[in-house]
């Protein structure tokens, strides 16, 4: 089984394109403070710099992006937060729910993970939509990764019953 999906081609096009603003906007604010001419140059300067190192964070951050296995906890890496979900807290794991938009009523589905922490009175939920599974049918990656899913999440209740 694997213990990583990934959409590999949806993460290298949208880290080249994050990339390809961080670098125009590192261009700019490297243009704007070298030498710096005057106080609304460092201003625009500063401002493009921030935006630059958020943009390559958010470059690296897609590049990453996807589902982990880990032996006690499934990680997904979105964009721009990762949730950590250990076996134990996970209630169930839904696999026919379709995506939003047009790719949903094409039928696209994507896993939901169905978690709650030890303190929490409510169940959690967690769309696995990271995957990119932009296809119907039961060889998606989406539809994989929620049956590989299911399976650990199978075999580690067979080895540790609560």
């Amino acid at each position: 089984m694997k213990s990583v999906w990934r959409s590999w081609f949806w993460n290298i096009v949208l880290g080249f394109c994050t990339a390809s603003l961080a670098g125009i906007c590192t261009a700019i604010a490297v243009s704007k403070l070298m030498p710096p001419t005057d106080g609304a140059g460092v201003g625009v300067g500063v401002g493009f710099g921030l935006m630059a190192i958020y943009m390559w964070g958010f470059a690296i951050r897609a590049l990453i992006a996807g589902v982990y296995i880990e032996s006690e906890r499934v990680v997904v890496r979105r964009i721009a937060r990762t949730t950590k979900i250990n076996w134990t807290e996970i209630e169930r794991i839904e696999t026919g729910r379709p995506t939003s938009g047009p790719s949903g009523a094409a039928g696209v589905v994507v896993p939901v993970i169905k978690w709650r922490r030890p303190t929490d009175t409510k169940t959690r939920e967690v769309t696995v939509d990271i995957l990119g599974g932009y296809r119907p049918g039961p060889e998606s990656l989406s539809a994989r990764a929620g049956r590989e899913l299911n399976a650990r999440l199978k075999d580690h209740r067979l080895k540790n019953p609560q």
